[in-house]
């Protein structure tokens, strides 16, 4: 079975490498037909078209990550926070998270950038486990009430707890 911290290590590998601008190992901890998917949660950011992406294979990932990551803030740094294994077997593992971008101000130091989710899945291939697919969606909508932002369909609370089944 695939352990939640294989997993986890596995993730703070990919996203050492990303922010470190180190291409090798970056892609060393992928599976050959690795995906990659990015995109803001309204698909209407401001900056978009820096934010999205659909790329699948090494080749087209080193290609795609050449032109995201030397355009993007350096440094920068990606938190792995509120991580959960969904499924997990032998040799494959869903799972889904959040993570907290910064980048660094002169004046204040380390600064929060934007937060995410992220979804995906990992795969043993040739011994060792890799990412196969990796789906970032960047918080860029304001908050607002639950209600606003799902309407009255959504979730209550009833006797101290969510009530989902309305």
């Amino acid at each position: 079975m695939i352990t939640e911290s294989s997993v986890r290590a596995l993730l703070s590998q990919w996203w050492i490498h990303y922010d470190e601008a180190e291409l090798e190992p970056l892609l060393a901890v992928l599976h050959p037909d690795f995906r990659i998917i990015s995109r803001s949660d309204s698909g209407r950011a401001v900056n978009e078209s820096a934010i999205a992406s659909d790329v699948q294979g090494l080749d087209q990932v080193r290609d795609w990550w050449g032109h995201h990551r030397m355009d993007g803030p350096f440094p920068i740094r990606h938190h792995l926070t509120n991580f959960l294994v969904i499924s997990a077997d032998r040799t494959s593992v869903t799972f889904a998270g959040n993570t907290v971008h910064s980048k660094v101000d002169e004046q204040r130091g380390a600064q929060p950038l934007v937060s995410a989710r992220i979804a995906g899945e990992a795969t043993m291939f040739e011994g060792a486990l890799r990412l196969r697919r990796l789906e970032t969606v960047l918080d860029k909508t304001a908050s607002r009430t639950f209600v606003e932002a799902v309407g009255d369909a959504g979730p209550t609370l009833s006797n101290d707890r969510l009530d989902t089944s309305r």
